[in-house]
Protein backbone atom coordinates (compact mmCIF):
# COMPACT_ATOMS: atom_id res chain seq x y z
CA UNK A 1 0.00 0.00 0.00
CA UNK A 2 1.12 3.56 -0.59
CA UNK A 3 2.76 4.58 1.87
CA UNK A 4 0.88 8.39 1.84
CA UNK A 5 -2.54 6.58 1.64
CA UNK A 6 -1.18 4.35 4.54
CA UNK A 7 -1.04 7.57 6.83
CA UNK A 8 -4.28 9.31 5.86
CA UNK A 9 -5.82 6.01 7.19
CA UNK A 10 -3.78 6.27 10.54
CA UNK A 11 -4.40 9.32 11.25
CA UNK A 12 -8.00 9.28 10.04
CA UNK A 13 -8.81 6.02 12.50
CA UNK A 14 -6.77 7.86 15.14
CA UNK A 15 -8.80 11.15 15.25
CA UNK A 16 -11.68 9.45 14.12
CA UNK A 17 -11.79 7.06 17.20
CA UNK A 18 -10.56 9.78 19.64
CA UNK A 19 -13.71 12.13 18.79
CA UNK A 20 -16.25 9.08 18.74
CA UNK A 21 -15.01 8.11 22.42
CA UNK A 22 -15.47 11.47 23.95
CA UNK A 23 -18.63 12.21 21.94
CA UNK A 24 -20.25 8.32 23.30
CA UNK A 25 -18.72 9.40 26.68
CA UNK A 26 -20.55 12.98 26.63
CA UNK A 27 -23.75 11.33 24.85
CA UNK A 28 -23.76 8.34 28.19
CA UNK A 29 -23.19 11.23 31.09
CA UNK A 30 -25.39 14.00 29.69
CA UNK A 31 -28.37 12.15 27.82
CA UNK A 32 -28.10 8.74 29.00
CA UNK A 33 -28.35 7.16 25.90
CA UNK A 34 -25.92 6.55 22.67
CA UNK A 35 -26.97 7.32 18.71
CA UNK A 36 -24.98 4.78 16.29
CA UNK A 37 -25.45 7.27 13.57
CA UNK A 38 -23.96 9.98 15.12
CA UNK A 39 -20.82 8.22 16.45
CA UNK A 40 -20.50 6.37 13.19
CA UNK A 41 -21.04 9.83 11.44
CA UNK A 42 -18.59 12.03 13.52
CA UNK A 43 -16.23 9.17 13.33
CA UNK A 44 -15.88 9.35 9.68
CA UNK A 45 -16.60 13.14 9.52
CA UNK A 46 -13.86 14.27 11.93
CA UNK A 47 -11.23 11.74 11.13
CA UNK A 48 -11.18 12.41 7.44
CA UNK A 49 -11.33 16.17 7.53
CA UNK A 50 -8.32 16.06 9.84
CA UNK A 51 -6.71 13.44 8.13
CA UNK A 52 -6.58 15.26 4.94
CA UNK A 53 -5.77 18.54 7.08
CA UNK A 54 -2.38 17.59 8.73
CA UNK A 55 -1.53 14.82 6.57
CA UNK A 56 -1.26 16.74 3.58
CA UNK A 57 0.62 19.69 5.21
CA UNK A 58 3.00 17.28 6.77
CA UNK A 59 3.86 15.65 3.20
CA UNK A 60 3.98 18.80 1.75
CA UNK A 61 6.69 20.16 4.52
CA UNK A 62 9.17 16.52 3.47
CA UNK A 63 8.59 17.10 0.60
CA UNK A 64 9.54 20.59 0.64
CA UNK A 65 12.99 19.69 1.98
CA UNK A 66 13.80 17.25 -1.10
CA UNK A 67 12.66 14.28 -0.17
CA UNK A 68 11.22 12.61 -3.62
CA UNK A 69 10.41 9.02 -2.35
CA UNK A 70 8.58 9.25 0.02
CA UNK A 71 8.38 6.03 1.93
CA UNK A 72 7.38 4.93 5.33
CA UNK A 73 10.33 6.36 7.50
CA UNK A 74 10.81 9.29 5.74
CA UNK A 75 7.20 10.09 7.02
CA UNK A 76 7.44 9.10 10.40
CA UNK A 77 8.11 11.59 13.22
CA UNK A 78 11.18 9.40 14.91
CA UNK A 79 14.02 9.54 12.17
CA UNK A 80 17.08 7.68 13.67
CA UNK A 81 20.39 7.42 11.52
CA UNK A 82 24.13 5.83 12.19
CA UNK A 83 27.24 7.79 11.43
CA UNK A 84 30.67 7.68 11.60
CA UNK A 85 32.91 10.22 12.14
CA UNK A 86 36.28 10.55 13.19
CA UNK A 87 35.58 12.81 16.12
CA UNK A 88 35.91 12.38 19.91
CA UNK A 89 32.41 13.42 21.77
CA UNK A 90 34.67 16.68 22.86
CA UNK A 91 35.25 17.20 19.27
CA UNK A 92 31.89 16.42 18.43
CA UNK A 93 30.52 18.41 20.96
CA UNK A 94 32.04 21.78 19.95
CA UNK A 95 31.13 21.29 16.25
CA UNK A 96 27.51 21.22 17.51
CA UNK A 97 27.91 24.17 19.90
CA UNK A 98 29.22 26.15 17.19
CA UNK A 99 26.53 25.56 14.53
CA UNK A 100 24.38 27.94 14.03
CA UNK A 101 20.78 25.38 14.71
CA UNK A 102 22.61 23.43 17.14
CA UNK A 103 24.22 25.54 18.88
CA UNK A 104 20.52 27.14 20.33
CA UNK A 105 19.49 24.11 21.60
CA UNK A 106 20.20 22.73 25.43
CA UNK A 107 22.79 20.07 25.41
CA UNK A 108 23.32 17.94 27.89
CA UNK A 109 25.92 14.75 28.23
CA UNK A 110 24.75 11.39 30.24
CA UNK A 111 27.69 8.37 29.95
CA UNK A 112 27.82 7.79 26.23
CA UNK A 113 25.03 9.71 25.14
CA UNK A 114 24.62 13.92 24.30
CA UNK A 115 20.98 14.80 24.50
CA UNK A 116 20.12 18.25 22.72
CA UNK A 117 16.38 19.40 23.17
CA UNK A 118 15.06 22.50 20.81
CA UNK A 119 12.62 24.77 22.56
CA UNK A 120 9.07 25.32 21.60
CA UNK A 121 8.86 26.54 17.53
CA UNK A 122 6.13 27.17 15.43
CA UNK A 123 4.81 24.14 14.25
CA UNK A 124 6.07 22.06 17.02
CA UNK A 125 6.46 21.86 21.26
CA UNK A 126 10.22 20.85 20.68
CA UNK A 127 12.21 17.93 19.51
CA UNK A 128 14.32 15.65 21.42
CA UNK A 129 18.17 14.89 19.34
CA UNK A 130 20.23 11.74 21.19
CA UNK A 131 23.84 10.95 20.10
CA UNK A 132 24.17 7.44 21.56
CA UNK A 133 28.20 6.55 21.00
CA UNK A 134 27.72 2.93 19.54
CA UNK A 135 30.73 1.75 18.83
CA UNK A 136 34.29 2.81 18.83
CA UNK A 137 37.59 1.64 17.18
CA UNK A 138 41.07 3.11 16.14
CA UNK A 139 40.18 6.60 15.62
CA UNK A 140 36.53 6.03 14.46
CA UNK A 141 33.76 6.69 16.03
CA UNK A 142 29.98 5.03 15.39
CA UNK A 143 27.17 7.71 16.72
CA UNK A 144 23.59 6.57 15.93
CA UNK A 145 21.84 9.72 15.52
CA UNK A 146 18.04 9.45 16.59
CA UNK A 147 15.63 12.76 16.25
CA UNK A 148 12.14 12.67 17.72
CA UNK A 149 9.27 15.36 19.07
CA UNK A 150 9.31 16.33 22.56
CA UNK A 151 5.90 14.92 23.51
CA UNK A 152 6.02 10.97 22.45
CA UNK A 153 1.99 11.34 21.85
CA UNK A 154 2.93 13.43 18.41
CA UNK A 155 2.38 11.46 15.42
CA UNK A 156 3.01 14.20 12.78
CA UNK A 157 5.82 16.59 13.28
CA UNK A 158 5.67 18.08 9.68
CA UNK A 159 9.23 16.61 8.89
CA UNK A 160 10.95 18.32 11.88
CA UNK A 161 13.03 15.25 12.96
CA UNK A 162 14.05 14.99 8.99
CA UNK A 163 15.31 18.53 9.00
CA UNK A 164 17.32 17.81 11.85
CA UNK A 165 19.61 14.73 10.80
CA UNK A 166 19.30 16.43 7.39
CA UNK A 167 21.28 19.43 9.48
CA UNK A 168 23.67 16.70 10.80
CA UNK A 169 24.47 15.23 7.40
CA UNK A 170 25.32 18.64 6.11
CA UNK A 171 27.55 19.31 9.13
CA UNK A 172 28.77 15.61 9.05
CA UNK A 173 28.69 14.26 6.54
CA UNK A 174 26.03 11.45 5.20
CA UNK A 175 25.01 8.88 6.92
CA UNK A 176 24.98 5.58 5.78
CA UNK A 177 24.66 1.93 6.61
CA UNK A 178 27.51 1.27 9.58
CA UNK A 179 27.63 -1.94 8.60
CA UNK A 180 29.62 -1.36 5.46
CA UNK A 181 31.97 0.91 7.72
CA UNK A 182 35.25 -0.95 7.95
CA UNK A 183 36.03 -0.40 11.15
CA UNK A 184 39.52 -1.94 12.02
CA UNK A 185 39.73 -4.46 14.95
Amino acid sequence: MNPVLKLYLKIAVRAGTTFAVLLLCSDLILEGTVYPLKILFFFVFIGVIYSIATVSFHVEKIKGLGVQNLTDAALKSTQIRRFCLDMKEVELIEALLNDPTFGGMSLSKKGNTIRLRSGIEGESLGTMITLTLIDEREGAYVYEVKSRPRLPTVYLDYGKSLSYIMGFERLFGPSGDVSEVQLAS
